[in-house]
């Protein structure tokens, strides 16, 4: 949180600022420097190795919008510059960032990475340890993901985006075509989650060209030809991304009640007595529902249709 803070244009910045670049900038270039990084810790950590290390002139370097993305270009060249599997691992990151974090040793996720990638399973596992010994991937327990969270956030849009902004339909269909298989009932799909997060951090260059995603698709029909115990489960993945996707979600809640006459009971496990009902999927949806009310134009319906729910209960 504390690289996200502006540090005001002072003599201590100053003064830290012109050591941390080595001498290597007067000081019309100190100041240059807080100016276009807005004082950010963050990005004047990342504007001076690029004044540094990748030798761009103050004049190069761009305000702070771009200038975290120039960044992270300039870092992937460096970091692959003297790999002979370069073009292996431009191609595999951004399908890494958009999987984090997940089980290493998991065979099926193993299986389609590789199938993905169109290599072998052997050489997806030789392209994750090289991304591990190039430090953009780091293991976290039993999980693996790229890092710094920022790195991954990047990647993924870039991806999902482009270069020129304009959203990648065609790729993002075949990824979760190749990706996206049952839910899994223990923990969100990182995959949904990075796509929606991605999203919604461009929907307003979604919005512009009028492109829609089809991830809320592909979601809603799966949801749809489910039976109730994979919509409970389908329910779950969903609450991860709610707030991410309010509009879709408020029109899934809206349905779901909409239709309460069509959901039959269904037994939860073969030969058991306990059965799912209308009520279980009903209490499934009250996460999705606090979420879309962090959303001003859905608070005051979102908070009224809590509290009836609450009243029924």
């Amino acid at each position: 949180w504390r690289e996200l803070q502006p540090l005001k244009d002072e003599p201590p910045l100053r003064d830290w600022v012109g050591k941390a670049l080595q001498g290597k900038g007067g000081a019309d270039v100190i100041r240059g420097v807080i100016a276009k990084t807005d004082g950010l810790p963050f990005l004047l950590k990342a504007a001076i190795r690029l004044l540094r290390d990748h030798r761009i002139s103050i004049v190069e370097l761009p305000a702070a919008a771009e200038l975290q993305d120039l960044y992270f270009k300039k870092n992937l060249e460096f970091a692959f510059r003297n790999s002979r599997k370069a073009t292996q691992l431009e191609a595999c990151l951004p399908i890494i960032a958009l999987q984090s974090p997940f089980q290493r040793n998991d065979p099926a996720l193993q299986d389609r990475f590789s199938k993905y990638l169109k290599i072998k399973r052997w050489e997806w596992i030789q392209l994750l340890e090289e991304t591990e010994a190039l430090g953009l991937v780091q293991q976290l327990g039993h999980f693996v993901r790229v890092v710094p969270e920022l790195l991954s956030d990047y990647l993924v849009d870039t991806v999902c985006f482009g270069t020129s902004g304009d959203f990648r339909e065609d790729f993002v269909g075949d990824v979760l075509s190749a990706f996206l298989t049952f839910p899994d009932s223990s923990r969100p799909s990182s995959l949904l989650v990075n796509l929606a997060r991605s999203e919604f951090r461009n929907r307003e260059q979604l919005a512009k060209g009028r492109r829609t995603s089809p991830l809320w698709k592909i979601l809603r029909a799966r949801f749809d030809l489910g039976t109730l115990s994979w919509k409970l489960i389908w329910i779950k993945q969903f609450s991860a991304i709610s707030v991410y996707a309010p509009e879709w979600s408020w029109n899934l809640i809206c349905d779901i009640l909409a239709n309460k006459k069509k959901i039959k009971p269904e037994e939860a496990f073969p030969g058991s007595n306990h059965f799912y009902s209308f009520v279980d999927l009903q209490n499934a949806i009250i996460p999705m529902i606090r979420d879309v009310a962090f959303h001003r134009e859905y608070f005051e319906s979102a908070c009224d249709l809590l509290w009836k729910l609450g009243l029924d209960d």
